[in-house]
């Protein structure tokens, strides 16, 4: 189930940053750049979890996210290495 409409139209950011939320841990393919742009308007890492595909891990990091949790930890430092991105 995806909650990105409910996330996209109350912010869910700034929600998080109000009730004195220091990070935000939402699943990858709840969320869009906008968010993580507002996130980061809020001072509020965002941390992603289970990105497990190459396309999914690129999409996070062109998100800008501040974390990615896989469960295939080499497969992102490989993909990292690949494409000659200094993520990490």
């Amino acid at each position: 189930m995806s909650f990105l409409p409910f996330f996209e139209k109350y912010e869910l950011p700034k929600i998080i940053k109000s009730q004195g939320g220091k990070a935000w841990h939402p699943y990858h393919k709840d969320i869009t750049k906008k968010l993580v742009e507002i996130s980061h308007q809020e001072d509020l890492p965002v941390n992603v979890w289970t990105v497990n595909e190459e396309y999914d891990m690129l999409k996070m990091i062109e998100y800008s996210v501040d974390g990615i949790m896989t469960d295939y930890p080499l497969r992102l430092k490989e993909l990292c290495d690949k494409e000659n991105i200094n993520w990490f």
